[in-house]
């Protein structure tokens, strides 16, 4: 398993980078919160994220053009790189020896890859955003983009070096774009189940540890939710009192549980006991006799 970060070389200074690449960020040694929350699962699943790549998705890059073209629109062309037609699917960008070859010629680990279409969805939301004024006042109100931070955590287990890159901040925001496709409507009652499924509440109150030790207040936490259906459509939402103490606590929860499992060099996973289950409530609900269950075999004798 790969060293607790305990920064021994001294590479990684603790601080807030407003102008850190993407690439860059990547590289950090680091824990980040897409490894550390499955500790909320259990540590064995953390321990399997901690020796696991994360492979590259269609819809992780996707997301970096939605948070480049969006965010920081003036930079996407410095970037960009249009795949031609031909190594463009209904499902995305084509994996096929040709079109492999083609992008690993055309690439850097900073290129944001697209379709010419994707970008026009893109290009055309980056200029709603300005008509949708929740929108506005959110990108207004945060003026940094894509913030990386650096900060060390004192654990039973030692230092820990933890890194977050934030969306959007301001001095007292924390904001997250995120592209979604709900599916009972682009709500807020749909959006909290979202938030609560992804632990998204969890992530902010990981990244707010980190930049509360540089004078960030973090006092709200706000999401720009761009709905993906045709035709895309906006909404900005911020998490409430309960919400963020809930967070707050579920992302201390993560980091104890790895500085805990690091430390005793066990870790269990979900149900580490045996246990006794019970059938779904709804079995019973029009069961008045054990007869109308159907089953043969059970007459008194």
């Amino acid at each position: 398993m790969t060293k607790p970060w305990l920064n021994d070389d001294g590479t990684l200074i603790p601080g807030v980078y407003p102008d850190m690449s993407d690439a860059e960020y990547q590289a950090l040694d680091a824990m980040r919160w897409s490894t550390l929350k499955a500790a909320l699962t259990s540590p064995r699943h953390l321990l399997w994220a901690l020796n696991t790549t994360r492979p590259d998705t269609d819809a992780l890059r996707l997301g970096r053009l939605y948070h480049v073209g969006i965010l920081q629109p003036e930079t996407l062309k410095d970037v960009l790189v249009v795949v031609p037609d031909e190594f463009v699917t209904q499902s995305g960008i084509s994996r096929s020896k040709k079109a492999v070859a083609w992008l690993d010629a055309n690439t850097t680990p900073d290129s944001v890859v697209a379709s010419l279409a994707e970008v026009a969805v893109v290009g055309a939301l980056a200029d709603d955003l300005y008509e949708h004024s929740p929108s506005r006042r959110l990108m207004n109100e945060c003026t940094g983009r894509e913030v990386t931070c650096i900060w060390v955590e004192q654990t039973v287990c030692g230092e820990v070096v933890c890194k977050a890159r934030a969306d959007m901040l301001g001095p007292d925001t924390l904001a997250d774009l995120k592209t979604w496709s709900p599916r009972s409507g682009l709500t807020a009652r749909a959006w909290g189940s979202e938030v609560w499924s992804r632990a998204y509440h969890a992530q902010f109150g990981f990244y707010a540890r980190g930049f509360r030790q540089f004078g960030y207040s973090c006092d709200a936490w706000s999401w720009l939710v761009v709905d993906k259906r045709g035709p895309t459509d906006l909404a900005v939402w911020t998490l409430d009192g309960l919400g963020m103490e809930v967070g707050d606590a579920m992302a201390k929860e993560a980091l104890d549980a790895y500085a805990a499992a690091k430390l005793a060099g066990h870790w269990p996973g979900a149900q580490p006991e045996a246990g006794e289950v019970s059938l779904p409530a709804y079995v019973f609900d029009s069961m008045t006799d054990v007869s109308d269950l159907g089953l043969e075999g059970l007459d008194d004798e």
